[in-house]
C-alpha cells in the first residue's frame, strides 16, 4: 500500500491550482490583422504550454456588439481571464507570451 504524505498532497494541490482550468475570452474585430496576430498568437502559447488547460472564447465585436458593451472593451484585441479569479485583462495582440503565461498561472 502506498502511503502520501500531507506535504505530498499540499505539492500535489500546488500543481493543480496552479494549472486550473480557465475560461477566458478574446475580443476581436473581425479579420483584422491584430485580431488574427492575437489568435494565433494564443494558439502557440497553448501548443507550446499544454499544462494550460483554457476554455478560450472568441468573440467578434462586429457580429455580438452587445457583448463588448456588457464587458466594457474599449480597445481589440482584449483577452479576459474570467475564471479562476482574479480576472485578468491583456490588451493588444498578445505577443508577449511569457506575461501571459505568468498572469493565467498566478
Amino acid at each position: 500500500m502506498d502511503y502520501v504524505s500531507s506535504a505530498d498532497n499540499f505539492e500535489l494541490s500546488a500543481v493543480r491550482e496552479k494549472f486550473q482550468p480557465c475560461l477566458l475570452q478574446l475580443y476581436i474585430a473581425g479579420c483584422s490583422l491584430h485580431s488574427q496576430r492575437a489568435i494565433s498568437n494564443l494558439r502557440t502559447l497553448f501548443q507550446d504550454h499544454p499544462e494550460i488547460k483554457c476554455r478560450l472564447d472568441i468573440i467578434d465585436i462586429l457580429q455580438q456588439p452587445e457583448l463588448a458593451k456588457e464587458s466594457q472593451i474599449i480597445a481589440v484585441p482584449t483577452l479576459i481571464k474570467r475564471e479562476p479569479v482574479p480576472i485578468r485583462l491583456f490588451i493588444g495582440n498578445m505577443s508577449d507570451i511569457e506575461v501571459i503565461i505568468a498572469k493565467l498561472t498566478s
